[in-house]
C-alpha cells in the first residue's frame, strides 16, 4: 500500500481487514509487483468516489490476499484473456497489456494462484493464494 500510493492518486476511499497469517515462502519484490499491479488496476478501475477493499485471510493450508474494487468490471467476453500477453482494455499509451500476465506467471512460479471474478458495474475481486510455509 505504501508503495502504490503516490502512483496511485486515487482519493477514493481505501479499506483494509488483515488477519495475522501464517509465514508464505515467497521473493517480497515478486510480491510487491504483484500487489502494486492489482492497486494500480483497482484505482484505474473505479471512480473518484469509488472503493478498493484490501483483506488478507487463511482459507485451510493458504494465505489469501483479496483486493476488490467497485468499479465498472470487466466484460464477460473479454474474461477468458485478461492474463494474455499484451491483452489491454487500456487506451493506446496507457497500457502494454502485460501486467496481470506477468502477475499470473509469477504466482504460478511461487507455488500460487492468481484468480479473480468480475461483473459488468459490479467491479472486480482479485484472489492471490499462496502455501503456507511448513515450520
Amino acid at each position: 500500500m505504501r508503495l502504490a500510493g503516490p502512483k496511485l492518486r486515487y482519493t477514493g476511499r481505501i479499506e483494509r481487514r488483515y488477519e495475522t497469517l501464517p509465514r508464505v515462502r515467497a521473493n517480497p519484490r515478486e510480491l510487491e509487483h504483484v500487489f502494486f499491479h492489482l492497486l494500480v488496476n483497482a484505482a484505474q478501475a473505479v471512480e473518484s468516489d469509488g472503493t478498493i477493499r484490501v483483506e488478507t485471510r487463511r482459507e485451510d493450508d493458504r494465505v489469501v490476499v483479496r483486493i476488490a474494487d467497485d468499479g465498472r468490471g470487466i466484460r464477460p467476453e473479454l474474461l477468458d484473456r485478461v492474463f494474455d500477453p499484451f491483452f489491454t482494455t487500456k487506451a493506446p499509451g496507457e497500457g502494454s497489456g502485460l501486467g496481470l500476465s506477468i502477475c499470473h506467471t509469477i504466482m504460478k512460479g511461487l507455488g500460487g494462484s492468481l484468480s479473480f471474478d468480475s461483473e459488468p458495474g459490479g467491479g472486480t475481486v482479485f484472489r492471490v493464494r499462496l502455501p503456507k510455509t511448513r515450520a
